[in-house]
């Protein structure tokens, strides 16, 4: 079974509209994995954010972006 953060992230992203600041939370939480290990192999956020953006698996901006970082990843990724 998949973790309950994941499960809502998913309830959440099908439900509510596609660019309101829940939906954004969720994506970044569906996301947080894959974001997890390219800071962990050295990659920058803003280099992430544009991926994922230009991807098209985010549609906020950076500054939300860094935000959700900030607050839901570990300390030791050096958010700041």
């Amino acid at each position: 079974m998949k973790p309950l953060t994941v499960r809502i992230a998913e309830r959440v992203a099908a439900t509510y509209p596609p660019s309101s600041p829940a939906t954004n939370l969720a994506k970044f939480i569906l996301l947080r994995e894959d974001i997890l290990q390219a800071i962990e192999g050295g990659w920058s956020l803003l280099g992430i954010w544009t991926t994922l953006h230009d991807e098209g698996s985010i549609d906020f901006g950076y500054q939300a972006f860094r935000r959700y970082a900030k607050r839901l990843l570990p300390v030791h990724c050096g958010v700041q």
